[in-house]
C-alpha cells in the first residue's frame, strides 16, 4: 500500500511503516526520508532519518529488523477517511 510517489527523491512511494514503537508514520521506500502526517508528504521537506540511532525526532525509530510496512487497518483513521491508498 501507497500514498504517493516521493516528492524528494523523484523516485520510491511513500508507504505507511509501523516504526519501532508503533507509530504509524510515512516512509520513502527508496531513501530515508520519514514524514509524520499524510499533509506534510506535498506540503513540507521529509525529516531526515539520524542514521547513527535511526531516530527521527525523539521519540521515533525506524531502525531496521524492528519496523514492517503498515496494513490498511492498522492506519489511523483520518488517514484512511481523508487520503487515497493504492495497492501494490
Amino acid at each position: 500500500m501507497w500514498l504517493q510517489e516521493c516528492p524528494n527523491l523523484d523516485q520510491g512511494l511513500v508507504r505507511p511503516l509501523i516504526s519501532t514503537e508503533g507509530t504509524v508514520v510515512l516512509f520513502c521506500d527508496s531513501g530515508d526520508c520519514v514524514w509524520l502526517q499524510p499533509a506534510e508528504v506535498a506540503a513540507r521537506p521529509c525529516l531526515d532519518v539520524d542514521l547513527s540511532d535511526w531516530s527521527v525526532g525523539p521519540r521515533i525509530h525506524v531502525t531496521p529488523g524492528t519496523t514492517r510496512w503498515a496494513e490498511p487497518d492498522e492506519l489511523p483513521e483520518a488517514w484512511r477517511d481523508e487520503y487515497e491508498w493504492h495497492q501494490d
